[in-house]
């Protein structure tokens, strides 16, 4: 029990007088989660805030007419402040559930609001299907609006001759076999949706090198995915046993191994981080599917403007993911 008390003893550790545990403006947190009324009891409150608006009625729901283009303000979220995010109504409604999607909307949001770049990690990375290049394939169920968000973001960004950077870290392959059936469907619907952003950003880069004086210009520029990977030593191997299948046998040879992404996070000017348990699919997004949880943080004395990025903790944090 000594022992235990040490641990959370703040005189020892050096945090024991107030003016240590003092913090330079503090931190705004929100929560914002993926979860529907069969796994959860809604409060009364929260289910009477949920009404069925018709378009003609909009106005009287406080909805505002300002461009979602500048996200300060649209039909959907109401953002008094940089440091404020607040919702006119919080749940959808699915096939008679009601269904809290706050965790799609708080992407979507900070998405619009990005002045600067975008870092994200996600174990999977599909969506926006109705903007696949197939078009035998957009209906397939598959629709969350990140993809498609973080495209029109780039493109704005593009047309307004302005430098924007989108970096999104993914694993090689995900949880399973890579060469199985099942890995490999889920690595083909994630192909698609990084060939349309591709596409589409490709699009607006020519269109913007035809009408101006800028040339050059790559969809790396702009957007930018990655694979992370490491090379063993072999005094530092952990393998054990010979070899026998081709695979062990040029994994034993090249010593090559992805740094596997787990984490779910998004970083949006240096100035807000997302981190939770919901991947950027649409089993995480949905609401009604998996249930997740995020956490959103930012330092309100540590805002992005709009000629440089956030230079608090959150700054910090993203220059040691990568230090």
């Amino acid at each position: 029990p000594q022992l235990v008390g040490e641990l959370v003893n703040l005189h020892r550790i050096g945090l024991g007088d107030a003016t240590t545990l003092e913090n330079d403006g503090g931190w705004y947190t929100q929560l914002s989660r993926s979860i529907d009324s069969r796994v959860n009891a809604f409060d009364v409150s929260v289910k009477q805030s949920f009404q069925n608006i018709k378009i003609d009625q909009m106005g009287a729901f406080g909805w505002t007419s300002a461009s979602d283009k500048k996200a300060e303000k649209s039909r959907r979220f109401v953002t008094n402040s940089n440091s404020l995010l607040s919702y006119n109504r919080c749940l959808d409604q699915k096939k008679g559930r009601l269904v809290d999607t706050s965790i799609h909307m708080t992407n979507i949001h900070h998405i619009r609001r990005a002045k600067h770049f975008i870092y994200i990690e996600s174990q999977y990375f599909m969506g926006s299907s109705f903007m696949w290049s197939n078009s035998s394939e957009r209906d397939v169920k598959c629709h969350n609006m990140v993809a498609a968000e973080l495209t029109m973001k780039i493109c704005d960004k593009i047309a307004a001759r302005e430098p924007f950077a989108v970096y999104i870290l993914l694993p090689m392959w995900m949880e399973g076999i890579p060469d199985a059936a099942a890995t490999q469907g889920l690595l083909y619907w994630q192909r698609v949706t990084i060939e349309a952003m591709y596409q589409k950003v490709h699009e607006a880069l020519q269109s913007r090198m035809a009408n101006s004086p800028d040339h050059g210009l790559k969809v790396s520029d702009y957007l930018n995915f990655y694979c992370l990977g490491t090379r063993e030593t072999s005094e530092g191997s952990q393998a054990t046993g010979v070899p026998t299948t081709e695979d062990e046998k040029l994994i034993a040879k090249t010593r090559r191994h992805q740094i596997y992404i787990h984490s779910k996070m998004m970083i949006v000017d240096d100035e807000v981080c997302l981190i939770g348990t919901a991947n950027i699919n649409q089993r995480s997004l949905d609401g009604c599917r998996d249930s997740e949880i995020m956490m959103t943080s930012w330092q309100p004395d540590h805002l992005a403007s709009e000629k440089s990025i956030a230079h608090g903790d959150i700054h910090a944090y993203r220059l040691h993911i990568w230090a």
